[in-house]
């Protein structure tokens, strides 16, 4: 399955359509259920980190950077998520990303009975909020460049508290 765009990464529920939620249920006892995420880059970028966020039953998460010569550079490949190390992995020297790169990211989740953190493996899982539930947020921090600078329309009138 894929989603793509402002379906993923930090989208809150009270901004999606009616029933759309960023991960769909992930059936009982599926022990490799996989989406991919396509995130366009529209405007050049400079990525400086990258943050996986699921819940108990995930499994892996993997960035690759698809530029648009076709090139493949993969960002951060996490093979072994663990929902206690919900880390920030700063990039040691940042990366620039093109306009018209795709960042693919691919997540697993294991809801068997295999995955010793799975609540309850015997049911369906749901999005939602509470680590019992799922999520899927390949989160990226991120600078673009101003197409042009933010000025102030009026003076813009400083005092000082003494």
């Amino acid at each position: 399955k894929e989603l793509t765009g402002r379906y993923t990464a930090q989208v809150t529920t009270d901004i999606l359509p009616p029933g759309m939620k960023t991960v769909p249920n992930i059936p009982a006892g599926d022990d490799n259920y996989h989406m991919t995420a396509l995130l366009p880059i529209r405007q050049e970028m400079v990525l400086y980190s990258i943050q996986p966020h699921m819940h108990l039953r995930g499994r892996s998460m993997k960035y690759t950077a698809v530029y648009p010569d076709g090139r493949e550079e993969e960002l951060m490949n996490l093979p072994h998520y663990d929902f206690n190390w919900q880390i920030v992995y700063e990039f040691a020297k940042p990366i620039t990303l093109p306009a018209g790169t795709i960042v693919r990211v691919d997540a697993r989740w294991d809801n068997s009975a295999n995955n010793k953190y799975n609540p309850r493996p015997d049911q369906d899982v749901y999005w939602g909020e509470q680590s019992w539930d799922e999520m899927f947020s390949p989160i990226m921090r991120a600078v673009v460049k101003l197409k042009e600078p933010i000025m102030p329309t009026a003076p813009v009138e400083v005092s000082s508290v003494r």
